[in-house]
C-alpha cells in the first residue's frame, strides 16, 4: 500500500507541475512558436524537481513555503526568457499560478481534518490513507477547474480589457500580492503542523481576499486605460471629420475660382486663334493644363469608420510628404477591438512613412485582406538600405528611448493578444510588415 501512495503522490504531484505550466504558458504565450514541446517539458522539469526533492531537505518547518516561492521564482524566470509580455504582468501570472494552489489546499485541508475529527492535520494526512488520497484527488482537480476557467475567462476578457499598465501601477499591485502572499503562507505553515480552525479559516480568507482584490485593481485599471484609448480614437475620427470638412470647404472654393478662370482662359484662346496665332494657343494651352494638373484625389474604400479615418489620416500625411500611398478595398466585418485595429494601422503605417520620408520615389502599400476567421494587414514601402542587417530586432534609433521604441512591441503585444502573429521581411528591395489577427 505504501508503494501505490508514493506513486499516487508521485503522479499528483507531475499533474500539478504540469497544470502549472499550462496554465502560464497559456496566459501569456510564447515569444517564438520554435520548441515549444521542449520548453514546455523545460518548465514542467524544473516544477517537478522543485516540488518532489527539495521539500526532502530542507526543515520541516518551511517545507510548505520555501517550495512555493522559489517555484514562483523559477515560473518568472522562464517568463521572462521564453513567453510573451511585459515583466510585471508575468510576475502576477507566475504569482497567480501559485497562490491558487494555496488558496484550494486551505478550505481542502479544513474539510479533510473536520471529516478526520483531528486537532493535528499533518499526522491525521500520513496516517489515514483514504483521506490523504481523496485531499490529492480533490485538490488538482480543483486546482485544474479553477485554471481552465481563468484561462476561459481572460481569453474573453483580454479583447476589451487593456492589462498593460504602467510600472507605478504594477509595483503596487505586486507589492499587494506579496504582502497577502507571504502573510497567508506563514499562517498555513503554522497551522498544517498544529491544527486551528480559526487560523486556517483566516488563511483561506486572506488568500481569497488578495486574489480578489488584486484582480479588481488590475481589471479597473484596464478599463481606464481602455476609455482612454476610446476617446482618443473618438477624437482622432473627430479631427478628421473637421480636416475632411475644410478639405471640401477648399475644394469648392477651388471650383468656383476654377470655373470663372476657365471663362476668362476661353476668351483668351478664341481671340488668339481668331488672330490666327495657332503657336501661340499651343503654348497657352500646355501652360493651362500644367496648371490645373493635380494629383487625384485617392479615395479611401474601407467600410470599418474607425479603420477609414485612421487610413485617411496617413494618406493625407503621405500625400503631404510627396510619398505615394495605394490601400485594397475592404468591407469584410470583423471582430477584433477598433481601438487595437487602429493601434495596429496607426504603428505600421507611422513607422513606413518614417522610413520613406528622406527617399525619392518612395510608396507605401496598404492591404487588409480576411480569410474565414484570420485578417491580415500588411504592410509595403519602399528602402533605400537594409533595415534588418543593421537593426535585427527593430529598435528604436531615436535618441529619446524613453518616448519611444514601443510601437513594434505594441503590434506584436496586440498580434499575441488576438492569437495571431508578427513578420518583418525584406522582399524586392521594399521593406514589408505583416500582422495576423484572428478575427
Amino acid at each position: 500500500m505504501k508503494i501505490l501512495m508514493n506513486v499516487l503522490e508521485l503522479s499528483a504531484s507531475i499533474c500539478e507541475c504540469v497544470m502549472i505550466t499550462y496554465f502560464i504558458t497559456k496566459i501569456l504565450g510564447f515569444k517564438k512558436n520554435e520548441y515549444r514541446a521542449t520548453k514546455f517539458l523545460l518548465l514542467t522539469f524544473a516544477s517537478i524537481i522543485d516540488c518532489l526533492f527539495l521539500e526532502k531537505i530542507i526543515p520541516a518547518s518551511i517545507a510548505e513555503t520555501v517550495p512555493g516561492l522559489l517555484e514562483m521564482i523559477i515560473c518568472i524566470v522562464f517568463s521572462c526568457i521564453f513567453l510573451n509580455g511585459a515583466v510585471f504582468f508575468k510576475c502576477y501570472v507566475a504569482f497567480l499560478s501559485n497562490y491558487l494552489l494555496f488558496l484550494i489546499n486551505t478550505p481542502v485541508l479544513m474539510i479533510a481534518s473536520h471529516i478526520g475529527n483531528s486537532s493535528n492535520l499533518g499526522a491525521m494526512i500520513y496516517s489515514e490513507e483514504t483521506i490523504r488520497i481523496s485531499i490529492l484527488i480533490s485538490t488538482k482537480l480543483l486546482y485544474f477547474i479553477a485554471t481552465k476557467a481563468l484561462i476561459i475567462f481572460y481569453e474573453k476578457q483580454k479583447r476589451t480589457t487593456d492589462y498593460r499598465l504602467t510600472n507605478p501601477s504594477w509595483f503596487i499591485l505586486l507589492f499587494i500580492c506579496a504582502a497577502f502572499f507571504m502573510a497567508g503562507l506563514a499562517v498555513f505553515q503554522k497551522s498544517v503542523q498544529t491544527y486551528n480552525p480559526f487560523i486556517m479559516l483566516v488563511a483561506s480568507i486572506i488568500a481569497f481576499a488578495c486574489i480578489a482584490l488584486t484582480y479588481f485593481i488590475l481589471y479597473m485599471a484596464g478599463v481606464n486605460k481602455k476609455e482612454k484609448g476610446y476617446l482618443q480614437l473618438q477624437q482622432n475620427m473627430n479631427d478628421m471629420l473637421q480636416r475632411e470638412f475644410h478639405n471640401f470647404k477648399d475644394s469648392t472654393n477651388r471650383l468656383f475660382s476654377l470655373n470663372h478662370d476657365t471663362k476668362n482662359n476661353y476668351a483668351a484662346l478664341l481671340s488668339i486663334l481668331e488672330n490666327g496665332e495657332i503657336e501661340k494657343a499651343e503654348e497657352k494651352l500646355k501652360y493651362l493644363l500644367n496648371a490645373y494638373s493635380e494629383k487625384d484625389v485617392k479615395e479611401v474604400h474601407i467600410s470599418n469608420a474607425a479603420v477609414r479615418s485612421i487610413v485617411k489620416m496617413k494618406l493625407t500625411d503621405c500625400k503631404n510628404k510627396g510619398i505615394e500611398f495605394s490601400c485594397n478595398e475592404f468591407n469584410e466585418n470583423i471582430d477584433i477591438d477598433e481601438l487595437d485595429l487602429c493601434n495596429v494601422l496607426g504603428n505600421l503605417l507611422n513607422n513606413a512613412i518614417e522610413a520613406c520620408e528622406n527617399i525619392e520615389n518612395s510608396n507605401i502599400k496598404l492591404s487588409l485582406i480576411k480569410n474565414k476567421k484570420l485578417l491580415l494587414i500588411s504592410v509595403t514601402n519602399s528602402l533605400e538600405t537594409s533595415v534588418i542587417n543593421e537593426n535585427k530586432n527593430l529598435k528604436t534609433t531615436k535618441s529619446d528611448k524613453k518616448f519611444h521604441g514601443y510601437g513594434i512591441k505594441n503590434i506584436r503585444d496586440i498580434a499575441s493578444k488576438y492569437n495571431g502573429k508578427t513578420e518583418f521581411t525584406e522582399e524586392n528591395g521594399q521593406f514589408v510588415a505583416r500582422v495576423w489577427l484572428m478575427a
